[in-house]
């Protein structure tokens, strides 16, 4: 039977934020994929402690027991911030190979895997096809922010000229269906929680889609909690976002073709320019400040109207 493979991300453990994963694991997937954010350690406590407790708490949990048992516990992944450690952390957070050891821990990766003897969780994984062939998964850390690394991989793509490409990535806390030059990325993100959760999530659609340059003609984006499914089969793959209740908002297809001989990575848009971030940000900036003027209006002690002596 021809593999189904299911991938998300940005997973916090909280009453507040109920999970999706039981959706996921409804469908029966064959194999599961981190694309980032598997945990989301407290911000109150950044020692490896807090975040050793935090991926255990994420393994132990029900809902994540119950996708490795449907999925035989073919769960792999790569890591970005938050289950790195902190929010937006880079190389200058402590103890980064014990962070390491203990999110490889978190996968079951075996002691003589390559990743347990170098730094870096990025890796190769080879998911076998019946009757012969393999789905070959590539796990990078985020390149996103790092445009040499991001250079060096679309080069790559450039040489290799893979065939049946389809790029998968997380973090962003939306979905969306973008396509550049004839390749094809899905963002599947989040699994408890996304971008139209907070009191300003009114804000995402219309920043979404003010930036559409990177989607396919549909401009598709859906805001909601979200997961992503490959369904491979002899043509290719099709590969279908669902929301939080396991219904399928957009679909696209992935054939076996390869990558564009003209492919030129000069020419694939940012999804976060400079000016995406300004007007985000101005937005928010705004809206703080409408709110707190609110506050202070309401909050304000009224003086006591003078009565009129009759």
């Amino acid at each position: 039977m021809p593999p189904l493979i299911a991938f998300g991300s940005c997973h916090r453990l909280s009453p507040h934020a109920p999970s999706i994963l039981p959706y996921v694991a409804s469908l029966r997937p064959s194999s599961y994929i981190w694309t980032g954010d598997t945990i989301y350690p407290p911000k109150d406590d950044p020692t490896v402690q807090g975040y050793d407790s935090s991926l255990k708490a994420m393994k132990n949990s029900p809902e994540y027991t119950d996708l490795l048992h449907v999925t035989s516990g073919n769960v792999e992944g790569t890591w970005d911030d938050h289950d790195y450690g902190v929010n937006d952390a880079g190389m200058n957070l402590p103890d980064k190979a014990k962070r390491q050891e203990l999110y490889l821990d978190f996968l079951d990766v075996p002691g003589d895997d390559e990743r347990r003897a170098r730094d870096g969780v990025y890796h190769r994984w080879d998911i076998s096809l019946p009757g012969g062939g393999v789905v070959r998964v590539l796990f990078l850390e985020s390149w996103g922010h790092f445009p040499h690394s991001k250079r060096r991989l679309l080069t790559l793509l450039k040489s290799s000229r893979p065939r049946g490409l389809l790029v998968m990535s997380g973090d962003v806390h939306h979905a969306e269906i973008a396509e550049v030059q004839g390749i094809k990325e899905v963002t599947s993100s989040g699994l408890t929680h996304s971008c139209d959760g907070p009191w300003y999530g009114f804000v995402c659609p219309y920043m979404l889609s003010s930036f559409p340059l990177h989607r396919d003609p549909s401009n598709f984006y859906y805001t909601g909690k979200n997961f992503g499914v490959i369904d491979v089969d002899d043509g290719g793959m099709s590969v279908k976002i669902h929301d939080g209740w396991g219904g399928v908002v957009a679909e696209t297809r992935v054939g076996k073709g390869r990558v564009e001989e003209g492919f030129s990575w000069e020419e694939v848009p940012h999804t976060l320019t400079g000016e995406f971030s300004r007007t985000f940000g101005f937005i928010v900036l705004s809206l703080l400040f409408v709110l707190a003027l609110a506050i202070k209006l309401i909050s304000s002690p009224r003086k006591p109207r003078k009565r009129k002596k009759l």
